[in-house]
């Protein structure tokens, strides 16, 4: 299932940029069949980056999730010359992808247990320090 749909694109991009990029028939109307291709390929895509670290797909999606499927559908509408916008929009995307593929970043898993109500207990030991400036003389 897609991490967004033809009305997030429509709130984020405008309808007239969606018919521009959507209308393959020349009809005046978007080709919702194009749309849904180009958002199954944009979570597929996803999907791949973040499947080393989460179950996928992830329900329900995090809202970043959905602005990366969006830009990424976006791109892959834009069939010749995207716009400049678009493209570092999708570049943008894929980067913030690799870096929580990398673990530089991280999203929120909804299908982990919830920290709260759980019995997590925190604890330190106190210990002699194993490098003191004593130990580490003559080094």
């Amino acid at each position: 299932m897609p991490y967004c749909n033809l009305a997030d694109m429509k709130s984020r991009f405008g309808d007239a940029e969606m018919l521009r990029i959507a209308d393959r028939d020349r009809d005046k109307a978007i080709d919702t069949d194009v749309v849904d291709v180009a958002l199954a390929d944009a979570s597929d895509e996803i999907d791949a980056y973040l499947s080393s670290r989460y179950t996928v797909p992830m329900s329900p999606a995090p809202d970043l999730l959905k602005r990366l499927c969006a830009d990424i559908a976006r791109y892959r509408l834009y069939d010749e010359r995207p716009l400049e916008e678009v493209e570092k929009r999708y570049e943008q995307a894929v980067k913030t992808l690799r870096d929580i593929a990398n673990g530089r970043a991280s999203l929120k898993d909804p299908n982990a247990p919830s920290a709260a109500g759980s019995a997590v207990e925190v604890m330190k030991a106190d210990a002699d320090r194993v490098f003191t400036m004593d130990s580490l003389r003559g080094f």
